[in-house]
């Protein structure tokens, strides 16, 4: 799938239920060509939801429920930043 990113919704400092470091950097984006393809031994399904139906998911049907919670609020308050502070990839 090809993905162009738009905006960026943050960034996310936090410690995993595995006790793990993380540092989350979250993006917008919009398809701009192919399919999702899915391995098998990986992910076993996928769909596409709207932001607004996440609010309506149990902390038990979510991956660390307190990040995503405040990735989805910052989403609804459209508090997203430009992408004009990431450089380009680079072609060589």
């Amino acid at each position: 799938m090809d993905i162009k990113l738009i905006a960026a919704a943050g960034v996310y400092n936090f410690i995993s239920r595995t006790k793990n470091q993380v540092i989350l950097f979250h993006f917008i984006g919009e398809v701009t060509g192919g399919s999702i393809k899915l391995e098998e031994d990986e992910i076993s399904d996928c769909k596409w939801i709207k932001v607004s139906d996440l609010v309506t998911f149990e902390n038990e049907d979510l991956r660390e429920p307190n990040v995503i919670k405040q990735i989805i609020d910052n989403l609804l308050k459209e508090n997203v930043h430009s992408m004009s502070v990431y450089n380009e990839q680079l072609i060589q």
